[in-house]
């Protein structure tokens, strides 16, 4: 019973039959598949192996009307889809199955979604087309679309045949279900398209098969993601040479205000951010929070996109919602190659945060010498400090207006003081409250934080030009 690949297969368990009592075992396997038991049918180890298969369809064959019934058994020609037994699938349709129909029963759908021994979940409403192109099937699939079903058949969650094989990457079934002329912008529930899939996973050649039936290249989901957008995030970069190709709406920003350009500022898609740029994206399009692509890879230290967007001269000062510029927070991080871009390109050095922060403040507070030789010699005021306690109360209850902000905001304060501070300031600033590490802290210039007595200013106290 028994063949050389059968023994060699995956399977972890076989009953060996005797072909003395195949037929005994074939009556009583029947015997379930009629009384609509197909977890007995399609976990059998046997029913796995072609050859099997093969024995079984001769004596189907025999059989009289009851052969009509057994293909038409609920959900049998759906798992012999997923499944990708062409031999069963073959039979069922020669018998005249609807070959639309769809599963709506979740408990059968756990065993239709066994796979090679895993238990996926699958949603309702899914047509055999559907099954076999979820898992790439083509076979079963040229053999389903003699029979001309419904193309655009969706499961419960709108996902059609087109948008299962463009996700999962199945080419070849694309090119068998294009031919059928399906509706290319059918989107899921979530207002996903086949583009949008195929485009998120970098599914290159589909993207190009599917872009050859003219799609809306700008069709957003439910957080207005585009195609181009989520390609962006992924660092996809021949799907996105591919979509420009098609003229999108470069600008087109997700429910966050995110464009395309600013999600490959922030991923460091350097390759991404040149083409972008070549097809003159807008530079100084902000987020939600006000941060603006400049910002964006300014914050992630990105140098080399960085360079590139100040060469196309942004408006530098451009600020988030604490006022943060691209300048200031390259002080932040303490990235000096980049604070040398900015500069050069007479950013405004003395643009202050919600709390008084500037450029030259932060650069004194990281130690770092070269950035604020920098900073000095482009005219930064050393004599621009923290902002009073009042402006301070009021920025941070207008950014929070919560309780306790104040206190918490102090209470850093004070916690930060008494990490970063030299022994003996740490111990007297611990003798006293948080209102003292406030009263300390606000108002503070670059030239108070040099003697403040931190560990990391130390190194710039001596020859500082304030």
């Amino acid at each position: 019973m028994n063949s050389p690949n059968d023994k060699n297969s995956n399977i972890d368990f076989i009953i060996e039959i005797h072909d003395d009592y195949l037929e005994s075992y074939i009556k009583r396997f029947i015997k379930d598949w009629s009384s609509g038991n197909i977890v007995v049918v399609l976990e059998s180890s046997n029913f796995r192996k072609s050859s099997f298969r093969q024995r079984l369809l001769q004596y189907l064959i025999n059989l009289d009307s009851s052969e009509q019934v057994l293909a038409n058994t609920k959900d049998m020609l759906i798992c012999n889809c997923f499944k990708g037994y062409i031999d069963m699938v073959h039979w069922i349709l020669y018998n005249n199955v609807d070959v639309d129909q769809r599963r709506n029963d979740k408990t059968t759908g756990l065993i239709m979604a066994c796979q090679e021994g895993h238990v996926d979940t699958v949603s309702d409403g899914c047509s055999p087309l559907y099954m076999a192109s979820m898992n790439g099937h083509t076979e079963v699939i040229r053999l389903l679309l003699d029979k001309n079903p419904d193309i655009d058949l969706c499961d419960s969650d709108g996902c059609s045949p087109l948008y299962m094989a463009s996700m999962n990457g199945h080419t070849e079934v694309i090119r068998l279900l294009l031919d059928k002329n399906p509706n290319i912008d059918l989107c899921d529930s979530d207002g996903c398209s086949p583009l949008y899939m195929a485009s998120m996973n970098g599914h290159t050649d589909i993207v190009r098969l599917l872009l050859d039936k003219n799609p809306n290249v700008d069709l957003c989901d439910r957080v207005c993601f585009s195609p181009l957008s989520i390609a962006s995030m992924n660092g996809h970069t021949e799907v996105i040479r591919l979509l420009l190709d098609k003229n999108p709406n470069i600008d087109l920003c997700d429910s966050d205000d995110f464009s395309p350009l600013s999600m490959t500022s922030q991923k460091e898609h350097a390759d991404i951010a040149k083409m972008f740029l070549e097809q003159n994206s807008n530079v100084d399009l902000c987020d939600n929070d006000s941060c603006c692509s400049p910002s964006m890879a300014s914050q992630k230290e990105h140098a080399d996109i960085a360079q590139m967007l100040i060469e196309q001269n942004p408006n530098d000062e451009l600020c988030d919602n604490e006022c943060l510029t691209p300048l200031i927070n390259e002080c932040k991080s303490d990235d000096t190659s980049v604070v040398e871009l900015f500069v050069g390109h007479k950013s405004t050095i003395n643009t202050q945060t919600i709390f008084g922060g500037n450029a030259l403040y932060y650069s004194v507070m990281n130690g770092n010498i070269e950035i604020t030789q920098l900073l000095l010699e482009n005219n930064a005021d050393c004599n621009l400090g923290m902002h009073s306690k009042q402006t301070i109360t009021y920025a941070l209850y207008t950014r929070s207006p919560t309780v306790n902000a104040l206190d918490t905001f102090k209470q850093n304060i004070l916690e930060t003081f008494q990490e970063d501070s030299l022994s003996n300031v740490a111990d007297y600033v611990s003798k006293n409250s948080v209102d003292y590490a406030f009263d300390v802290w606000a108002g503070s210039s670059p030239l108070h934080c040099l003697f403040s007595g931190y560990n990391r200013y130390s190194r710039l106290s001596t020859g500082s030009q304030c």
